[in-house]
């Protein structure tokens, strides 16, 4: 494998993605897909909406909804 040399310009993926889908907040929250979509359309999740049909979810304000609204422990992703 080789390695190659970071650039300043150059554009690195964090280890863990910043945006969910709704089949990696479902396993996150251990509930179903349509669950997620029904919480997502409420408002009870936090959500970016890039088209009707393409919706994100930020896993840090997710996280930190958890932690604050759900249980007394941090819940760490």
């Amino acid at each position: 494998m080789t390695k190659t040399k970071q650039t300043e310009h150059e554009v690195t993926t964090p280890e863990k993605p910043r945006f969910l889908n709704k089949k990696e907040v479902a396993a996150l929250l251990g509930v179903g897909l349509r669950t997620v979509e029904r919480m997502g359309r409420a408002g009870k999740l936090p959500t970016l909406t890039l088209t009707p049909r393409i919706i994100r979810f930020d896993r840090d304000a997710l996280i930190a909804q958890i932690n604050s609204r759900f249980c007394a422990k941090e819940v760490k992703a």
